[in-house]
């Protein structure tokens, strides 16, 4: 026999344990850096849908820019009141700080945030998340960077396009609500977010509403309200400007019947499956279904894709309610707990902020949702895990980031 043969057989387990051990970390890269492609492949900043909203945004900046002067006032909404100053600033203060002269260095504003934002999630996944709940984290880093709806939206010069990296932030901090000055963050990124975006008042009122009920006595409440109070500083020109003005409401911005449309719950379920396409392309969502043509023959690709994304949602959410089925004791007991942090935030971001955005009254467009950015992705992750069988989960949450990255390529080429 010869002499190394011994050796052979440990050896080899020892290299397939290391090859196992680094194809999560290699497939997370790589989801990355699609993510970071799709956003920032030539010609596709600004190239989605370059309508009067982001128009008006960016002929505002030049007139900042040639002015100086910053203004007090954000866009007019369709309620007739203007939005706070902040959703403007966003916009205004970097392209004085960088110089920007066109859309398209204006949508590569957003495309850096949203790179940012994504770097930060990943950074957060592995180093602040607990190793036993790290998982789903990891995956809805890999569904960030390649969902449809995700990458669409985060190319936008929309002011709600900017808030996914005030989100992660204030997810860091709210990991550590306990503490005087993660309190005091968390409390003043969400008055900020919220003049960004007037979607992040209802996601702090739905977190604080879920502490308030299930954890108030871990949370710096001096913090958090001092933060709050410092916030709301540049609140108070628009405030002067709105009294003075005399402005009013339009139309009711608050109708009751809509609180039995269950719009956040729906776009929270289809948005981390990439569903929701149909609500920019309109009548055009047809035709990017048979999409790609070959000569004068339709494919279907687009349609196919939706096919296989909707059937790994289902495959996902009946195993989820067969666990809870069979565990509901289980899952009962748990409901007020505060562990694992992940399923706590999780009902926070889905029934907190969910209840309040419904309870208010008000119309829930899809784009409102990316305040929870990256909750939902997680809360997939999260679902697709539960026990028993670990190897068919990933096999659907893999199946899932790659059907999803064709549908990204797919309306990219699309839209070109």
């Amino acid at each position: 026999m010869h002499p190394r043969a011994g050796f052979e057989g440990p050896s080899r387990r020892f290299a397939q344990v290391k090859l196992r051990q680094w194809i999560p970390g290699v497939g997370l890269v790589v989801a990355v850096l699609a993510g970071v492609v799709l956003r920032l492949l030539p010609g596709c900043g600004g190239a989605y849908g370059y309508d009067c909203d982001q128009s008006w945004m960016f002929t505002h900046t030049q007139a900042v820019r040639a002015s100086g002067q910053i203004p007090t006032l954000g866009m007019s909404t369709s309620l007739g009141i203007p939005n706070f100053p902040l959703s403007v600033w966003v916009f205004d203060l970097p392209t004085i700080l960088f110089g920007i002269d066109n859309p398209i260095g204006l949508a590569r504003l957003v495309e850096v945030c949203s790179i940012a934002a994504i770097l930060i999630f990943s950074w957060f996944s592995l180093k602040r998340v607990n190793a036993e709940e790290r998982e789903p984290w990891l995956w809805a880093v890999a569904l960030a960077s390649v969902n449809p709806m995700v990458v669409f939206f985060q190319q936008k010069i929309w002011a709600q396009s900017m808030v996914p990296l005030p989100a992660v932030l204030m997810l860091i901090c709210w990991w550590r609500r306990e503490r005087f000055w993660a309190a005091f963050l968390w409390g003043f990124l969400g008055i900020l977010t919220g003049q960004v975006h007037l979607s992040g008042f209802f996601l702090v009122a739905g977190f604080i509403s879920w502490v308030l009920i299930f954890d108030r006595r871990h949370f710096s409440w001096t913090g958090w309200f001092l933060g709050c109070l410092i916030a709301a500083i540049p609140m108070i020109p628009w405030l002067r400007e709105l009294l003075a003005g005399g402005w009013h409401f339009t139309r009711a911005p608050f109708k009751w019947w809509r609180i039995f449309e269950l719009k956040f719950w729906i776009y929270w379920v289809t948005e981390p499956l990439g569903i929701g396409l149909h609500d920019d392309l309109r009548k055009q969502y047809v035709d990017f279904l048979g999409f790609p043509r070959v000569g004068t023959i339709r494919t279907w690709l687009g349609l196919g894709l939706h096919v296989i994304v909707s059937c790994i949602g289902v495959a996902i959410l009946i195993r989820a309610l067969t666990y809870w089925v069979q565990n509901r004791a289980a899952c009962f007991s748990t409901w007020r707990g505060t562990q694992p942090m992940t399923l706590f935030t999780l009902r926070a971001a889905f029934w907190g902020a969910g209840l309040a955005f419904t309870i208010s009254g008000i119309r829930i467009a899809r784009q409102y949702l990316y305040i929870t950015f990256p909750l939902t992705l997680v809360w997939v992750g999260w679902l697709t895990l539960l026990p028993p069988s670990r190897y068919t989960n990933r096999v659907l949450l893999l199946g899932l980031c790659a059907a999803e990255f064709l549908l990204s390529v797919l309306f990219f080429y699309y839209y070109h």
